[in-house]
């Protein structure tokens, strides 16, 4: 039995960078962080709950009135609980984005916005990626897929594993190290930046 992890990864992605970018320049850093953090809380608990009312709705807001998304966020939040908020997944959301904060408070980089962006992309994807490898483990799937979009842009290192087959817990091993899943945030960054790479999780007969 294979489970596909990624069906509405890009649409999901796109509204946490909408909603990021929003808070990064309007809220001071805690504040942004804050949001964020019940943001994500939501949209785990509508992917794990197969349930997108709540979700939708703020997704509405972040692109008509991220305003009252941020008031929209903040009302629903308190009503979900954190059992999809785990300290690994926080640690890593919470590392990336105070380094981009710190980046382009101190004006190391020259185009912000797309630094910010990519950088988004960057954790978000971390993000998704690890929650998705830990609901698949939960749920009693053994084996993971590595596959790559197979075309001229494939790095190296991704087509060597590309349709290879582990135990879940295990990681990838290619030439520029060891990899759990796409954008593995312990991965170096020759294994993880620009990556379109996606996971199948596969349960044993």
């Amino acid at each position: 039995m294979i489970y596909d992890s990624y069906d509405d990864e890009e649409k999901n992605r796109e509204f946490f960078e909408l909603l990021l970018f929003f808070l990064l320049k309007t809220y001071n850093e805690n504040t942004a962080l804050f949001i964020s953090e019940i943001y994500f809380k939501i949209l785990m608990d509508a992917i794990n709950n197969n349930n997108y009312k709540n979700l939708e709705n703020i997704q509405k807001l972040i692109k008509s009135n991220p305003d009252k998304a941020v008031l929209e966020i903040k009302k629903i939040g308190e009503t979900i609980s954190n059992e999809y908020l785990n300290d690994s997944t926080l640690n890593i959301y919470r590392a990336w984005l105070l380094e981009v904060m710190e980046k382009i408070k101190f004006n190391y980089i020259d185009d912000k916005e797309n630094y910010l962006n990519n950088r988004l992309q960057d954790i978000i994807s971390s993000i998704m990626s690890y929650s998705y490898l830990q609901d698949a483990i939960a749920q009693g799937y053994t084996h993971k897929k590595w596959l790559t979009m197979e075309d001229s842009r494939v790095r190296p290192a991704h087509r060597q594993i590309d349709r290879s087959v582990i135990p879940i817990s295990e990681p990838f091993v290619n030439s520029s190290g060891s990899i759990q899943y796409p954008h593995d945030a312990e991965a170096s960054m020759d294994n993880t930046v620009n990556c379109r790479c996606t996971l199948q999780f596969i349960k044993s007969d």
